[in-house]
């Protein structure tokens, strides 16, 4: 899949982009979605800074459509219950998967030595790609179409939201979880920190009593944090 043969790219994408029944009007946004950032040397600077755009704008677009779907479907739930619901379907699992699901990966361009490595299934690829492909989606198609492309295509998981317990929070049930065991209170550190500051990305870590227990990644502190509290909670709970 090489993105110097002219018009190879675009006859694979319209056969797949036939499959999921939608026709672009804009193939080349497309392809900057779909164009990882492993291609892009220094001096196109301006076409990689519109892919991680292009990410960051798919990241808010499936955001607001899961969350008017569960605004629709569950009445009654707080704003808290409503974020953790959507949290649990909006989350790099789900988007990797999904992204599978459709043989996004087939369609995704990449060096060489990044496919080498096995690009091409690595989550976070994946992800990142999952969420360029909306948002060039969203800019070709508009609102209402992409709403219910993206019910589509995350239709697994919607159909398991009436059936979702609604919980605490990570990191609510880890510091109720210290104080039940007559623990001092969780320590939240920031290990590391990278990427555009549209785009950021953290690693976060919980410290007890000074003493590093877990970490977690995310796209903002807060979602990173849970991450993180959720792997102390189980390593915790397993060995109390």
């Amino acid at each position: 899949m090489e993105i110097n043969i002219e018009g190879k790219w675009e006859i694979l994408f319209l056969s797949w982009a036939r499959r999921l029944r939608f026709k672009p009007k804009n193939i080349n946004l497309f392809k900057m979605a779909m164009t990882h950032t492993s291609l892009y040397s220094k001096k196109t600077k301006t076409h990689r800074c519109m892919y991680e755009s292009l990410e960051f704008l798919g990241d808010a677009v499936l955001g607001l459509a899961i969350a008017e779907y569960i605004y629709n479907t569950n009445p009654g739930l707080s704003p808290g219950e409503s974020t953790l619901m959507r949290s649990s379907i909006v989350r790099s699992q789900s988007l990797s998967q999904v992204a599978k699901n459709i043989n996004l990966p087939d369609i995704i361009l990449m060096s060489k030595g990044e496919e080498n490595a096995g690009g091409r299934n690595k989550d976070s690829i994946l992800e990142d790609a999952m969420e360029a492909f909306i948002g060039a989606f969203y800019l070709d198609k508009g609102w209402n179409s992409t709403k219910k492309f993206i019910y589509k295509i995350f239709e697994k998981y919607l159909e398991q939201i009436s059936h979702l317990p609604v919980r605490k929070d990570s990191k609510s049930e880890l510091q109720e979880w210290c104080q039940k065991n007559q623990r001092p209170l969780p320590e939240y550190r920031v290990i590391k920190e990278e990427g555009p500051d549209h785009q950021k990305k953290f690693q976060i870590g919980i410290f007890i009593e000074d003493k590093f227990i877990s970490s977690g990644e995310g796209k903002t502190k807060k979602s990173a944090s849970q991450i993180a509290a959720q792997k102390a909670l189980s390593l915790l709970q397993n060995i109390s």
